[in-house]
């Protein structure tokens, strides 16, 4: 059976006051910025910490995740109206010596700024797009859902899907050939239940997966040190910066 990862308090404090510079970095925020790691959280009966990056300039922001709490998001640099922002946060469990990696997150907000102001100031509510997730090993060493990928993509809302559609009272016809985005159905609620594997580096191994609801072990992954997660951290941040600089148009 694997093993969470587990680290001391020295670690934990040193990761912490890395990875912000990681990020800052990695979306190329340039050396007015910096993003700091707060502990803002303890939550449960084993006690997990919940720790933030961030922004302390006048670009620090916060937005509104699907779970409704308000999270610090920082903007990444855009020469444009929609502002893209970005939260990351971390959740360890622990008693105060030794601490257990339960969690790491990435998510991507949209978002308008106000009109006529300096600071960051969003107009109306920023919007959850995507997010990518990193979920550990529990102190038996197993992932709590069985199934899923470890770390994954999640799509939280794409144009065209938005408030539930009313159920139509007649049959209705759809031409394929017809149908673009703007007519896409208005309503994917299923979506961001998808759990899109990130690095599922055991599916080109022998068999790869064979389809067992109760098997993850072909893309299920957990950070075997803190130095592994710091990369992976930084190398997620990078690659989402350079697909948002090249997609985003």
């Amino acid at each position: 059976m694997e093993k969470p990862l587990i680290v001391d308090q020295k670690e934990l404090h040193q990761f912490h006051t890395s990875i912000g510079g990681d990020v800052r970095t990695a979306f190329e925020l340039g050396n007015n910025r910096h993003l700091n790691c707060q502990k803002y959280a303890a939550m449960g009966a084993q006690t997990v910490d919940s720790y933030r990056l961030v922004d302390n300039s006048e670009y620090g922001a916060r937005a509104r995740n699907l779970r409704g709490n308000d999270i610090d998001v920082f903007p990444v640099p855009m020469d444009r109206s929609e502002v893209l922002m970005v939260g990351v946060s971390f959740d360890w469990a622990g008693s105060g010596k030794k601490f257990r990696f339960c969690s790491a997150q990435i998510i991507v907000f949209s978002g308008r700024k106000r009109p006529g102001s300096r600071k960051l100031e969003i107009e109306g509510d920023a919007r959850q797009l995507l997010r990518l997730e990193w979920v550990g090993r529990s102190d038996s060493g197993s992932f709590e859902a069985l199934v899923h990928a470890h770390p994954h993509w999640q799509v939280d809302a794409m144009p065209g899907f938005s408030a539930a559609p009313a159920i139509p009272t007649e049959p209705q016809v759809i031409d394929l050939a017809e149908l673009n985005e703007e007519k896409a159905p208005a309503c994917k609620t299923w979506l961001s239940h998808l759990h899109l594997p990130a690095a599922a580096i055991g599916w080109m191994k022998g068999e790869g997966w064979k389809g067992d609801h109760n098997d993850c072990t072909t893309h299920a992954n957990s950070p075997a040190s803190i130095a592994e997660l710091r990369a992976w951290v930084g190398s997620a941040a990078r690659y989402l910066n350079h697909q948002l600089q090249n997609a985003v148009t």
